[in-house]
């Protein structure tokens, strides 16, 4: 939670933990880079994404859910993500930047 903060500018409570993934890549050509990335289903309470951290991303937006969805790069963010989105539709009907849409 407190990486969201500093890198996105928003503050969350977490609902739920998601799927983690891992993946390597190559830094430069030099060395692979293996990571494990651990995700939550969070909670908005506040905070601007205009706040977002410059140094770490490169920017920091809401989107309509399946705007959003279609931002992502990989097939196993996308898994994580509608997992999030079976998650809150179990919890409750999800208002996600400024309507409910379905994946």
């Amino acid at each position: 939670v407190r990486e969201v903060r500093e890198e996105t500018g928003v503050t969350g409570v977490i609902r739920a933990a998601l799927p983690s993934i891992q993946y390597t890549f190559v830094e430069r050509g030099l060395r692979r880079i293996r990571k494990h990335v651990d995700y939550y289903l969070l909670d908005y309470v506040d905070g601007h994404e205009a706040d977002f951290d410059r140094k770490e991303v490169d920017g920091a937006a809401w989107f309509p859910w399946a705007e959003g969805v279609a931002k992502l790069s990989h097939a196993n963010e996308r898994r994580v993500a509608q997992r999030a989105w079976d998650l809150m539709r179990a919890g409750r009907d999800p208002v996600i930047a400024g309507g409910e849409e379905t994946p």
